[in-house]
């Protein structure tokens, strides 16, 4: 499994040219918007249940270094104003959801760096019969935030200089049961990457070279039911990626898959399988065919649920878009979490994670990335918390100086919820 394909986030505290196909400007994005909560609304009669949580954040913050990369990284405080607008609703055989947040960050000396930033996603599930379910996800993100430490595995894992960014996704997966004993399942997805220089700031380090990419995948797989808790099967994977610098190139994958629950405390997910990469980008040399590499990939993840809490494990080591940096990777991570579920008063989230990237390319350097995370909020009544964060990261290259970075941020903010709380503080500051 790919860091791409993971999820973890901690709930606590609350230019390119117009041929990029994926990219949504500002002027689009507020119609976009109105056409989501519009779908949600129309919905007919078949809906059961709507719910809207809205919950307002302000935060104050202070880092040690904002420009991410770089060994004298230069500090500075700010504040940060962020709205979450999650909509829900259930339906008749599934359920769709939409969550907007958009949010504001203000510095006080380096005020080129002030931000508005937007997160989007758009949820729904059906099933189309009694054996076989549908999925559908999208999502866009507009900010400056990146290598979230508030995460177990975020789209991307690794600091680079400072950018605007833009990520668009979509994807759509389909299970089906046609026996008792067997299903089947596939999927198919797109994602575009974005990057564009911060008018009027100047770095301290020399830049590091950025490459937007476009992304196309799928999977196809089967399964064997072996006991009401566990199953094993098999999984063909396909990604396509075009870079702007490094040229195209091919990833196929196969994997063993082992799943495992039991009585909805404990979930065991086991991947292993093999990849081979074909393409410009593991050559180092646009236009030259001929570009091969393979190896092992596999994935653990392991989730044990308490009464108010679930602690988490997650280890991978998979080919990967790379993130903003030239070319494709092999990326290596492993991860540990603990946070807090449903609690009455006090609200929690700690997290480590360590993570290697190898670039495809050889002639790009290693780099090795190790993250931590603490989140504490405080509900004071239905309606109001406060939260304290601090996040760290420490990034080392085996080549490239202008890669190295370490940072120490730290944040306290409060919380309302107008509606009152759903029991989850989320948020952050970029």
């Amino acid at each position: 499994m790919s860091a791409e394909e993971q999820t973890g986030h901690i709930p606590v505290g609350g230019s390119p040219g117009p041929e990029q196909p994926l990219r949504l400007s500002n002027r689009s994005l507020p119609q976009v918007l109105f056409g989501c909560v519009f779908s949600l609304i129309a919905i007919p009669a078949a809906a059961q249940k709507t719910t809207f949580n809205p919950a307002f954040n302000l935060d104050l913050f202070a880092s040690n270094n904002v420009d991410y990369v770089g060994d004298s990284g230069r500090s500075d405080r700010g504040l940060h104003l962020g709205l979450s607008l999650p909509v829900e609703r259930s339906l008749k055989r599934g359920s769709i959801a939409f969550n907007y947040n958009p949010a504001i960050t203000l510095y006080g000396e380096f005020t080129e760096l002030d931000n508005i930033s937007h997160l989007v996603s758009l949820e729904a599930s059906t099933q189309p019969s009694r054996n076989s379910s549908l999925s559908f996800r999208a999502g866009y993100s507009k900010t400056q935030e990146q290598g979230d430490p508030r995460s177990l595995d975020p789209a991307d894992l690794f600091l680079d200089r400072r950018t605007d960014r833009e990520r668009a996704s979509v994807d759509l997966f389909y299970q089906a049961q046609p026996a008792e004993r067997w299903s089947w399942d596939f999927s198919l997805g797109a994602s575009g990457w974005l990057f564009q220089e911060i008018e009027d700031f100047e770095e301290e380090q020399p830049g590091i070279p950025l490459e937007d990419r476009v992304e196309f995948r799928g999977t196809v797989g089967v399964a064997r039911t072996l006991s009401p808790s566990d199953s094993i099967g098999l999984s063909y994977g396909f990604r396509f990626f075009d870079l702007d610098l490094s040229g195209e190139e091919t990833s196929q994958s196969v994997s063993l898959v082992y799943q495992r629950d039991i009585e909805d405390r404990i979930s065991l997910g086991l991947s292993l399988g093999a990849f081979y990469n074909t393409g410009d980008a593991t050559t180092g040399a646009p236009g030259s065919r001929g570009g091969e590499q393979s190896g092992v990939q596999g994935g653990l993840s392991l989730t044990r649920t308490f009464r108010q809490s679930s602690l988490s494990f997650v280890a991978g080591h998979a080919p990967s878009a790379g993130g903003a940096r030239i070319g494709t990777s092999l990326n290596g991570y492993v991860g540990l979490s603990y946070v807090s579920a449903n609690t009455r008063y006090w609200n929690w989230g700690l997290l480590s994670r360590v993570a290697r990237r190898d670039p495809s390319n050889p002639e790009q350097p290693t780099i090795d990335s190790f993250t931590a995370s603490i989140q504490i909020g405080r509900n004071l009544g239905r309606q109001l918390g406060i939260r304290l964060g601090g996040d760290y990261v420490y990034q080392s290259s085996s080549a490239e100086v202008a890669a190295d970075s370490s940072y120490l941020r730290g944040s306290l903010g409060l919380v309302w919820f107008p509606l009152g709380r759903s029991g989850v503080m989320g948020g952050g500051s970029n």
